[in-house]
Formats: structure tokens, sequence, C-alpha cells
């Protein structure tokens, strides 16, 4: 059994160390193919930079009138949209032309340039770079590129100053970016900052000593590093790429943590597989056992054998899951409450009597879960009743404030004298959690949650939603301050499986449920939202015909005896057969039992012995309960038929809803309920 954990960890340890491997490599494929992009981008501005140096160099030297120069200069800014503004300085530091009337004057702006040495054969090869800065007119960031100019006589003459602006970068950094893990900068051979995606960090220069300064350093650029950001402090796998011919660098990086949470997505998915494998493989290994200890134990062979058959019978129930759930698992709940039931009525004390009420309650928790699961799944059908809507609000506050958890507030608004609804109050519980847990999501688990309610009149003209019939509706409306919807969101908001949350969040089956019951309810749905100022769900349900009627009715105290009744037993499953047939006994009826439909038929044709009540199972091999139903009501007309089911299916349902005249116990059976219904339906008529 041990080698049987130990080998697919290892093979689940050898995935997950693969895998880490591989997303780092892709990682830092990335971020070698987008440094290249970015360094090819930034090659071309400086180039263009670098030949309009040239230009102006040769146009300084024309004696060109100052006007005549203005407007060429204007003329190059409109054909390069990375830069904002061109300047001649002279030697002492005094603007002599500019592209821009805000920078026009003979004033001294900036200090004289230390005397540069002869410029080198190619232009721009003596190209200095500046800090970030904001102009004080038109207050855009930019940094300066100067170039030395010289005169006919190879002196110096001033300076060329082109103002660069850090956003032209940056859009194109934007653009580049696949999400908000990775970060592209333009940096100065210093470590200064000109250019940054996410913005927020140009201008600021970092640690001499820190990793970008060793990667230059040390020479080992292009090569993927992992450190700790000079500029947010984020754990980052970057790499470094010098710009040819330039002093400037650029560095392209990705979140470690993001690389990471990718990888553990994927051995999440190795583990799930891994478990599905290991896991039946274990059990297997302990039934094998259990079953090698029988050959060894000859005393307590018996209860071995015992337990290994209600062991089989649950892996049994377990495997058929995917097509049967509620049906299986509401006959064994069946067999456990009414066994505990029939152990409780013998009036156990002490520890005995403590275990069973315990046991008891574990078993009705369990039964409330799958009806609750059924309901959430809409596998069984709607049981549409009157309903105080603020009471069932009032009801559910509890529930909401666990579910929503405690920095989400929430307000309730209930209308006076509000009128009854007709819902599953059931379906409509799930439905408000659905709409509040949706809320919270858009909250992101802070803010304030707004259930109202009031009576609503609609005459169906002009339809502000999906054309609602005219009549009396009672309104619940859900607001939440969330990020809101766009128009094109809300129009798909009820489509199934659409859904804005990340990969792995959510299914986008929530509001399609929601809608779907209202609509089944013969109500309608409408959307209010506004990005980034919430949202408010509205469901219209129709207003009930009467009054919500006591949803506690007092418990019979006393009931006649079934002596001289006859109840035909139809069940395919024979412990939950049992049990009935033995509760019927008990209660005094004669029983016959049968374990299909077939033979049940067979058996109304060929006997001519009284038939008081049929009580069958809906859900059963070959013939139905309906179907059952409807043959036996042509032999023998006028007889009392109950079904009972843990999961009915279509069998007796129309349009969601149980037809009318149909008779329903809904599995777990306990002796009390079941009394009740076959004595009420006897008494009938």
């Amino acid at each position: 059994m041990a080698a049987c954990v130990v080998g697919p960890m290892l093979l689940f340890a050898y995935a997950a160390w693969s895998s880490h491997r591989s997303a780092h490599a892709l990682a830092d494929e990335r971020i070698l193919r987008t440094l290249q992009i970015v360094s090819e981008q930034a090659l071309r501005v400086f180039q263009s930079i670098d030949v309009t140096f040239g230009s102006i160099e040769q146009m300084a030297a024309s004696d060109l009138p100052q006007a005549e120069l203005n407007e060429r200069l204007k003329q190059m800014v409109l054909v390069l949209p990375d830069v904002e503004a061109i300047w001649l300085i002279d030697p002492q530091g005094r603007i002599t032309a500019s592209s821009s009337k805000y920078l026009m004057g003979n004033e001294t702006v900036v200090p004289p340039p230390v005397e540069a040495a002869p410029a080198q054969s190619r232009p721009g090869s003596s190209m200095r770079i500046g800090d970030v800065v904001v102009g004080a007119a038109r207050e855009a960031a930019f940094f300066p590129v100067f170039a030395r100019r010289d005169g006919r006589d190879g002196r110096f003459a001033g300076m060329t100053v082109v103002s660069v602006l850090p956003a032209a970068f940056e859009r194109f950094y934007r653009q580049l970016a696949e999400d908000d893990s990775v970060s592209f900068a333009l940096l100065r051979e210093d470590g200064a900052v000109l250019a940054r995606y996410p913005g927020g960090s140009r201008g600021i220069k970092l640690d001499p000593s820190g990793a970008f300064r060793r990667a230059v350093d040390s020479g080992a650029m292009v090569t993927p590093h992992t450190t700790i950001s000079g500029v947010d402090g984020v754990e980052r796998r970057f790499a470094v790429q010098r710009l040819t011919n330039f002093p400037l660098y650029l560095v392209s990086t990705s979140r470690v943590a993001d690389i990471d949470a990718q990888w553990l997505a994927q051995v999440a998915t190795y583990f799930v597989v891994m478990m599905a494998v290991v896991v039946p493989l274990l059990l297997l290994l302990r039934l094998v056992l259990r079953r090698t200890e029988e050959v060894y134990s000859e005393a307590s062979r018996r209860e071995i054998a015992e337990a290994n058959l209600r062991q089989s019978q649950k892996m049994e129930a377990i495997g058929q899951l995917t097509g049967g759930v509620a049906h299986d698992f509401n006959n064994l709940l069946t067999i456990v409450i009414g066994n505990l039931d029939s152990a409780l009525r013998q009036k156990p004390e002490g520890r005995l009597e403590r275990a069973l009420v315990n046991a008891m309650s574990g078993a009705e928790r369990a039964a409330q879960l799958t009806r609750r699961l059924l309901a959430f799944s809409r596998k069984q059908p709607l049981k549409p009743r009157p309903i105080d809507a603020n009471g069932l609000v009032a009801g559910m506050l509890e529930l909401l404030a666990r579910s929503l958890g405690e920095n989400v507030t929430i307000d309730t608004v209930y209308a006076k004298e509000l009128w009854p609804v007709e819902a599953d109050p059931v379906e409509l519980e799930s439905a408000l959690l659905n709409l509040a847990i949706n809320a919270r999501d858009a909250m992101k688990g802070n803010g304030r949650l707004t259930i109202r309610t009031a009576n609503a009149t609609l005459d169906g003209a002009g339809g502000a939603f999906d054309g609602p019939a005219p009549g009396d509706y009672v309104l619940i409306a859900v607001t939440d301050t969330g990020e809101g919807m766009s128009p094109d969101v809300v129009e798909k908001a009820f489509d199934p499986f659409f859904t804005t949350k990340a990969p792995g969040a959510g299914t986008g089956l929530g509001l399609s449920q929601v809608y779907g019951f209202v609509k089944q309810s013969g109500g309608y749905t409408r959307i209010v939202s506004e990005v980034d100022r919430g949202t408010t769900m509205m469901l219209y349900l129709p207003r009930a015909a009467s009054a919500p009627a006591d949803a506690r009715a007092p418990a019979a105290q006393t009931r006649s005896s079934g002596v001289g009744h006859t109840v035909l037993v139809v069940e395919d499953d024979g412990a939950v057969r049992s049990y009935i047939v033995e509760v019927l006994r008990d209660l005094g009826y004669t029983v016959i039992d049968v374990g299909d439909g077939e033979a049940a038929l067979q058996l109304v044709e060929q006997q001519d012995q009284p038939i008081d009540l049929l009580l069958t199972d809906v859900v059963m091999p070959r013939m139905n309960g309906r179907m059952l139903a409807e043959a036996v009501e042509r032999q023998r007309p006028g007889i009392k038929v109950l079904f009972m089911t843990g999961y009915a299916r279509d069998a007796i349902a129309q349009d969601g809803r149980l037809e009318s005249g149909i008779t329903l116990i809904q599995k777990p059976i306990v002796r009390d309920d079941l009394a009740a219904r076959i004595e009420a339906l006897l008494a009938s008529g």
C-alpha cells in the first residue's frame, strides 16, 4: 500500500519539478522576446533623433533667418511622434531657435555645456541624455537629448536639444504587455528611469549597487535574472539589453509570483489526476486486505463479510453519482433514518440514546444537503406556493451574513403591505443567495448590499425588459456597490456559461439559473448597472392569489390503524422496500411488495385481491413509476397512488412543476410522514 502512494507521489514530484522548469523557461522566452521588441522600437526612435541632429547641424550652418529656422524645426517635430520640441542653444546656454513658441527668447535657460570633445565621425555619437523634467508651459513630461554642434571652423558652436516624450514609449509598452505582471523600462547608463510601464516610476534612479548595475558591470545582459525590483520592491525575473550605439538600456521583467501562479495551476491539475488514480487504488487495496483477513480470522468472518458488503454498496453508490446521485443517496438516507427512527422508538437510554440522536441529526443534515443540491441544480420540479417575501428575506439574513463575510454590510428595505408572491421558496432562496454571492465578488468582498422589496404593477407597454405580461408582481431587488457592468456585458449576463470572472473562478451558470427559475415561475428579470457605480438585479415574481399558509403544520398526535387496507409497494431497492414494508406492517396495513413495475403489473392482472393504494418509486428500470401507475389505474379504477422519489426527473412533472393530482413523498422517508400521507390519501375518498 505504501508503494501505491510513494510511486505516484514521486511521479507527481517529478512532474511538478519539470513543470516548474518549463514555466520559468517559457517566462524567460517571453521576457527575451519582448526585450528584443522594445529594443528595436527604442533603436528606431533614437536613430531618427540621431539623423535629426545631423540635419539640424546642416541647417544651423546655413545661416537661415530665425523665423525660417523655427518653422523648419516645427516641421521636424511634426514628423517625429516621440518628440515634443527641438531647441538650438548657443555656447552661452541661450536658446537661439525653437520649434515651440512657448520656449522662444534670448534669455539663458540652460547652463552653458562643458566644452565637449570634438565631434566624432558619425552624427549623434556625442549624444547625452538628461533627466526627466516637466515643461513649465504645457506640463508635459520629457527628457532632453543633447548633441554637440560645431561651426564651420570646427569649433564648438552650441548644443542641439531634442525633448523626447516618455509617454510615447510607455504607450508602446502598454500595447505590448499581455497582462499586468510584466514591466518594461528605458534606463540611462547611470540607472535613471526615463520611461516605464506600469507608469508612476519615471524620473527615479536605481540603486548603483542594485541588480541593474550588477548586470551591466558583469556583462551578463540579455540573460534573465531573478531579483527584487529597485522600482516597486517586487521579486521579478528580468533581462537587460544595451541599445546599440547609444548610452541607453532596455529592461523587460515578469513577476515571479505570476510565473509561479501559472505553475501552481498546472501542478493542481497533476494533483487531481494523481488523486483520481491513487484513491481508487487505495480503496481497492483496502478491500483486498479486508478479504484477506477473512481467511485468517474465521471467528470474525461473517462480521467482516457484512462489512465488505456494506463497503461495496457504498462504493457502488459513489460510482453512480454522475447519473443518479440524488436518487441513490436518498434511498440510503431512507434506510439510515428509518432504522435510526426504529431504534429511537425502542426508548434507549444513556450513551446509546445520545449516539442514536447524534446519528439522526447527522442523517437529517445530509438529507437537507441533498435537497439543497437538487434545488441549486434544478433537478427537481418546482413546488410553487404563496410566500411572504419579507419573511423569506429576513430568514436568510444570517445565512447571507456568513456567506458574504464581515466586510460586506447588508441593508434591507421591506415594503409595507407587501403582496404574497407565488414561487418555490427553496429555489427563491437559492436565487437570492446566488445574487448575493455575485454581488460580493463584484465588490471584492468589501461594500454594501441592499435587498429591497416592493409591489409592482406592470402594463407590458414598451417593455423595459423582455416583454413582461401585464399584471401584479412582487419586486425583490438586490443592489451592490461593486464595479458594475457595461451595456454589452448586461446583454450577455444571463447567457449560460458567460462570466466576467477569471478562469476557474466561476462557471457562468449562476445568473442563468436565476433567470431560468424566474421565467419558469412566470416572472421577469431586469439588470440596472453602470460601470464603477454598482448593479441592481431585479426579480419580478407573480403575485399570489391567496395569502401564505402557515408553514408549521401541527403534528398529528394519534393516527388511525391501517387494518383493513392493502398497500402494493413497488421499489427496486430491496433495502428501502424492506424498510417501507416493515413500517407499513407495523402500522397495521396488509402489504404486497415487488421489486419492479413489470412484476407489479403482472400481480395486479393475475390476482383479484383488493388493493387500496399503490406506493411506487418514480425512477425504476424498464418501467418507471408513472407508467406503472397509469397501467394499474386502467386495471383497478379508483386506486389511490402515492409516488416516492429521491429524484423526480420528468416522469411526474410538466414544465418543471408537479402535475395536478400527483401526490409525492420525497425520500428519505420517515415513518410519521409516510403514515400521514397514506392516511390522508385514503381518507380523501
